[in-house]
């Protein structure tokens, strides 16, 4: 499996609670850094007091939404690195994107397993002056600060003014903005896969080995995403069962994948059992585990078939002697880069196989070690029972051992999963197959040569005539002289030998 960028963006209704809580010492374990793009004192309270006033002034549903914020996951390797560098980074590059202004902090979870950014920002900008509304005459609000059209309606059965309510006298200023409106792009998917893909930037920009640089997950790969579990999430328990789930998913489809099942069968189950099933019913979270579980099913099969074939790939090895033994009357095909490349892939789809049989094979007996521990219902088959499933813990072990090796050889290759891996092996092994077939029919025609006519011969004859005409005189000076130096050589071995006798 490729290793994923992690940000996801939520509302934010109370802005200057969740900003105490992101950035005071006494409410985070682990804070190592703090930053804001505006110097203003009050400029979130005053956000703050302007989402609530246009909130009921229009009178919109639900929570108020203050501001957005981003959680944004950064590798463990960015540890070593300054902290307030890493932040102000994120911060700055976000702020100069979108000219709005932002707060963050740069902390750990409680057991130093997830290193992370918060990081909110306004969805409003500040206006360089404030705009001022003058009162014509003497207008009336209610409790809610909506404009009522006379002062009745905003008294009591008293004749009273309500509480909340308020006059403002002919003169005055009824409203004062100091915010733009709400940019409505930051609610739009184009915002978040835009953010995300900076993000991602900037994370592999700090990342030194090239091995654990991120990618962005693509959502029409043959693989699942995991969620991210939030703290004193309710639902924490479920989303682990899940995601053990989309694991497991992934993981047999890795292995479909060494085991030569083909790429657009496995995307078919996934849309038709998967995706399809959710578009159909809706996305039910008591179903998912139950769906993706036939699903996986539906891969393994295709697995088993793939594993019965026997598959015989005869590849043909051209020697550079038996190409230069062979006269030339068409140029030799030149073989291309992906085709020199698959010596290599090779190697390493066969390190893969290594791991991926003993997996396979660990599943079968799983299974069936699973069947029987089923029947084990007695008391007096309790140790079969204890014998059963130290085994079945053990195979998973050794799986996940093999699993282990084969993510090492993808990420000591430089690759980045298994899918891309294998689709760079095929199309590499198919320009091998090309080129030989092209070097098989060069070599066909030279065989030919026998049957060739007269006129043809010396046809060739009178090229190689040309070819030595039209050669430097040079190159025909130096033949000169070393035949001269051999017919000397000649002669005087020749009167040596008869001056003996």
């Amino acid at each position: 499996m490729p290793r994923n960028v992690f940000a996801s963006i939520h509302k934010i209704s109370a802005v200057l609670g969740r900003i105490d809580y992101i950035s005071n010492p006494e409410r985070q374990e682990h804070l190592y850094a703090t930053y804001s793009t505006t110097d203003r004192v009050n400029y979130w309270k005053d956000l703050q007091e302007v989402s609530e006033e246009q909130h009921f002034k229009y009178g919109e549903q639900g929570d108020v939404i203050a501001a957005r914020e981003w959680i944004v996951a950064l590798d463990e390797s960015l540890v070593e690195l300054e902290p307030e560098k890493i932040l102000r980074a994120f911060v700055d590059a976000f702020h100069e994107k979108y000219g709005v202004e932002c707060t963050a902090a740069l902390h750990h979870n409680t057991n130093k397993t997830n290193y992370h950014i918060h990081m909110i920002f306004s969805e409003r900008k500040l206006l360089s002056e404030p705009v001022e509304k003058i009162a014509t005459r003497n207008m009336f609000f209610d409790e809610h600060g909506k404009h009522r059209r006379t002062k009745k309606e905003i008294l009591d059965a008293d004749g009273n003014l309500r509480k909340g309510c308020k006059i403002v006298p002919k003169g005055e200023a009824y409203e004062k903005k100091i915010f733009t409106s709400k940019d409505e792009y930051f609610k739009s998917i184009a915002f978040r896969e835009e953010v995300k893909d900076l993000f991602l930037e900037l994370n592999n920009s700090f990342i030194k080995d090239a091995n654990r640089k991120l990618t962005k997950f693509d959502p029409e790969s043959v693989y699942l995403p995991t969620k991210k579990i939030g703290k004193n999430n309710p639902k924490a328990e479920y989303i682990k069962a899940e995601n053990d789930k989309r694991m497991e998913w992934n993981q047999t489809v890795d292995q479909a994948l060494i085991g030569m099942v083909n790429r657009e069968d496995i995307l078919n189950i996934k849309d038709r059992e998967i995706k399809v099933s959710f578009a159909k019913n809706g996305y039910k979270p008591d179903m998912f585990i139950v769906i993706v579980s036939k699903a996986i099913q539906s891969v393994s099969n295709l697995l088993e078939r793939a594993a019965q074939k026997v598959i015989e790939n005869v590849e043909m090895q051209i020697t550079r002697e038996n190409i230069k033994s062979r006269k030339r009357l068409m140029p030799l095909p030149v073989e291309p880069d992906m085709s020199k490349q698959y010596d290599t892939l090779k190697l390493i789809y066969e390190q893969l196989v290594k791991h991926s049989a003993p997996i396979r094979q660990n599943e079968t007996t799983i299974k069936s070690l699973e069947a029987a521990l089923s029947t084990y219902t007695s008391p007096f088959q309790i140790l079969k029972k204890l014998e059963c499933e130290r085994a079945i813990a053990q195979l998973k072990l050794d799986n996940d051992f093999h699993r282990n090796q084969q993510d090492a050889i993808i990420s000591r290759n430089h690759l980045t999963c298994v899918d891309s891996f294998m689709k760079l092996y095929f199309n590499c092994k198919k320009a091998r197959e090309d080129y030989n077939k092209a070097v098989i029919d060069w070599l066909n025609h030279r065989d030919d040569t026998t049957n060739m006519s007269a006129e043809k011969i010396i046809a060739e004859q009178k090229e190689e005539t040309e070819k030595l005409k039209n050669s430097s005189i040079k190159e025909k000076m130096e033949k000169a002289k070393h035949q001269t130096k051999q017919n000397v050589h000649i002669y005087e071995a020749k009167k040596s030998a008869k001056d003996r006798q």
